[in-house]
């Protein structure tokens, strides 16, 4: 049974009416220090309304903060896992 739903513009009846974006937009960026900055948007109705840079440390395998909403800290560890494959 489905008891939590992702962030996105998808129809879904599990979604909360009242919330705070309908999806996440995510890019990366690596600097000299190994530190990989995750950069994000939350978006509703097509616009946005919140959005910060997360950052990961690559060589202690840890985040400097984690972002408040489990699901958006969620989606950048994924965004980590991703780019961290392709090197």
């Amino acid at each position: 049974m489905l008891h939590d739903c992702n962030l996105g513009y998808a129809d879904c009846a599990h979604l909360p009416a009242e919330r705070l974006a309908d999806a996440v937009r995510f890019s990366t960026r690596r600097d000299p220090k190994g530190l990989l900055h995750i950069h994000y948007v939350c978006e509703a109705a097509h616009a946005p309304v919140t959005s910060g840079v997360l950052s990961f440390d690559t060589t202690a395998s840890r985040w400097h903060k984690p972002h408040d909403d489990n699901r958006i800290q969620r989606m950048a560890e994924c965004c980590v896992e991703s780019h961290c494959k392709e090197r």
